[in-house]
């Protein structure tokens, strides 16, 4: 088993965010939000912010199954997973 530092045991001085759940705080923390000017920016013509959308319906419509699966496989392939 390794030895953990005695500094590097529990370096948190907030709380953690299951903490907050279980206290139900009425608004967010600060220090949890970001300000908007601080979020990133992807360039339109960026492939990557091209999501893959994925017709489920179409996935059973035998006329249109073949162009969707292939659709499916890219974006398991190239995305991980999708939601």
């Amino acid at each position: 088993m390794a030895v953990v530092p005695e500094n590097l045991e529990w370096s948190l001085t907030v709380p953690s965010v299951k903490e907050l759940v279980i206290q139900l705080p009425a608004t967010v923390p600060t220090r949890y939000i970001r300000d908007e000017k601080d979020a990133p920016i992807a360039p339109v013509s960026d492939p990557s912010v091209c999501i893959p959308l994925i017709d489920m319906a179409k996935l059973v419509n035998p006329k249109d199954r073949e162009m969707e699966l292939q659709k499916l496989h890219v974006a398991c392939k190239d995305w991980g997973i999708f939601q």
